[in-house]
């Protein structure tokens, strides 16, 4: 009966423990919603009800203060030229997210926009692509991830809304296509697409070794 007892004791401070740990554990936005986002692309989930982890929203907490590094420099450009936009730094400062509807980045990425010809009046991310461009040989240098969000899984909706699709990659390697002109190496862009709200685009902003670009 005792040795009953204590492998009893040991079984609840042990589930004591992992309730514990659960509760103050956390994640990383960015790498958690890219595992969420292939689980659901595996099993082909149609509820449209299922938020994305890297959508909810960041805590303060996460925030880190402009340093002067790359990642803060892009942060306060963003915060300076697109107040509107959704802008969450992850809890290492190595991971920076921007959301925004894509008519607004679109005109942000415009040829005119990003020679600034267009006036302080109109937002450009001239200001982030030369933080991009200036940090490229920094041990703290980003690449721009754009994924545009679509409201279904992309395996599904490929086959069942080819010209929104179609319409998509049009205009993403034209923004693409401008930023690389302007300067920013191919090699720190990449486009795609991911479940989400039609019309909105989401930029990452992840810390790379220089000498990996």
């Amino acid at each position: 009966m005792g040795n009953y007892f204590l492998s009893l004791s040991l079984f609840v401070i042990l589930l004591c423990f992992f309730i514990v740990l659960g509760a103050n554990s956390t994640f990383e936005q960015n790498k958690a919603g890219a595992v969420m986002n292939s689980m659901a692309q595996a099993f082909a989930s149609k509820d449209n009800n299922i938020r994305k982890i890297s959508a909810l929203p960041a805590s303060a907490d996460a925030l880190h203060p402009h340093d002067g590094s790359v990642i803060g420099r892009v942060q306060g450009a963003f915060e300076s030229q697109l107040p509107a936009a959704d802008i969450s730094q992850n809890r290492f400062g190595n991971s920076l997210r921007v959301r925004m509807d894509v008519k607004t980045f679109e005109a942000a990425v415009s040829e005119a926009a990003l020679s600034g010809v267009m006036g302080a009046e109109q937002p450009s991310l001239r200001p982030v692509l030369l933080a991009l461009i200036d940090g490229q040989e920094s041990p703290d240098a980003l690449r721009m991830d754009m994924v545009f969000e679509i409201p279904d899984n992309p395996a599904l909706f490929a086959a069942q809304e080819a010209p929104l699709l179609a319409d998509i990659r049009q205009r993403s390697l034209a923004m693409a296509r401008n930023l690389e002109n302007a300067g920013l190496p191919a090699s720190l862009l990449s486009v795609g697409v991911g479940r989400g709200q039609e019309g909105y685009v989401v930029l990452y902003f992840q810390k790379i070794r220089a000498g990996r670009v």
